[in-house]
């Protein structure tokens, strides 16, 4: 049996490529005779988003970090992940699909990620995209994990663009989806009876047994390591609340995801490797953050408690993919919307007392 994994593994994104991997690995555990590999289409929208970070345009440079990032994303997906041989660019849906049954698969897996997605700009290409897999081809179709989020208001244009999907996507011989404001949606807009199954992130799946690499707490200095580490990954407008508090509450900061290295005592490197940047999330005291693997990643390796920012401008609606996913492990109550109640030291105290006894 030879089965294909169609998801964003090429975007320069730490927790994208370990969603990735993790997929590959479910199925093995699934289909353990089975042969098991990443579809590597890479489609120009995609691919002309991920290359133009190269380069910042404020200051006319090469962006360093972003290249260095890119380097580690690459090697781990070359090493960890075994790729179709051959590779290709299609934005158009029906050519992709069309290309993909040409690699004689019996079974194609699409997702996890946001590879339904529907925001303007997105990464997946408009209207038919390759993620629905628009072709009655010679192989199974199994959708793992599947998002669109952030699903707010949808105009005109989207939903037309999205009932066009749908007609492909009804034809998928299993369902999953990631969070129930795409369980909603798929379920408003399907024209037939269908069962769409809830299925959590790949990584929760699969627990990441193993991928750590603790090499990565070596680099980090001694007498930030053995402080109390308040650890942040947002934005930056809202990370510089979120650091000001901690240091208020005398942490050492660390910036899990590397960007905001001028705010904080200690950044993630852009070269660390992918496990290694897993790694750094394992020595946190506590983790305030607007991300949904960063979340995930933290809460796999360590018990520090876990603050989601659920950005209001982002998410018009109490729906995002971290609210279900702390929904799901009983601690919504550390989902937050109000940004000011990151410094806000009663609030905090209360949510860490409760995280500490559910």
């Amino acid at each position: 049996m030879k089965i294909g994994v169609l998801t964003y593994h090429r975007i320069v994104n730490t927790g994208a490529v370990i969603q990735a991997y993790a997929v590959t690995k479910i199925m093995q555990d699934i289909f353990p005779s089975a042969e098991i590999e990443i579809i590597d289409l890479f489609p120009l929208t995609m691919f002309y988003k991920e290359h133009r970070k190269r380069v910042s345009l404020r200051q006319l440079k090469m962006n360093k970090d972003f290249i260095e990032k890119q380097e580690a994303c690459v090697d781990f997906i070359s090493s960890s992940m075994r790729l179709s041989s051959k590779r290709a660019f299609f934005n158009n849906g029906k050519k992709a699909a069309k290309w993909i049954d040409t690699l004689g698969y019996d079974l194609v897996v699409v997702g996890s990620d946001t590879v339904w997605e529907l925001r303007k700009p997105g990464y997946a290409p408009r209207g038919v995209n390759p993620y629905v897999l628009p072709y009655n081809g010679g192989y199974l179709k199994a959708s793992i994990s599947a998002s669109m989020d952030p699903i707010g208001d949808t105009d005109n244009d989207q939903e037309v663009e999205f009932k066009q999907r749908m007609k492909w996507i009804e034809k998928f011989d299993y369902l999953s989806v990631r969070d129930n404001a795409t369980l909603d949606f798929v379920n408003q807009y399907k024209s037939q009876d269908l069962n769409f199954n809830l299925l959590p992130d790949p990584t929760l799946i699969n627990g990441l047994d193993g991928f750590s690499d603790k090499s990565a707490l070596d680099k980090i200095p001694e007498r930030i390591l053995k402080s109390k580490l308040g650890g942040v990954s947002m934005s930056e407008n809202y990370a510089p609340k979120a650091y000001k508090f901690l240091k208020s509450m005398g942490y050492k900061t660390i910036d899990v995801g590397g960007r905001n290295k001028k705010l904080v005592d200690y950044a993630t490197p852009a070269d660390f490797s992918v496990q290694q940047a897993y790694a750094v999330h394992s020595c946190l005291d506590i983790l305030i953050t607007d991300r949904f693997h960063a979340s995930i990643f933290t809460i796999l390796q360590c018990e520090a408690p876990v603050f989601f920012y659920e950005d209001p401008e982002k998410w018009k609606y109490k729906n995002s993919k971290g609210r279900d996913l702390f929904k799901l492990l009983g601690v919504e109550f550390m989902v937050f919307r109000d940004i000011s109640l990151a410094a806000d030291n009663k609030w905090v105290g209360e949510k860490m007392h409760a995280w500490q006894k559910s």
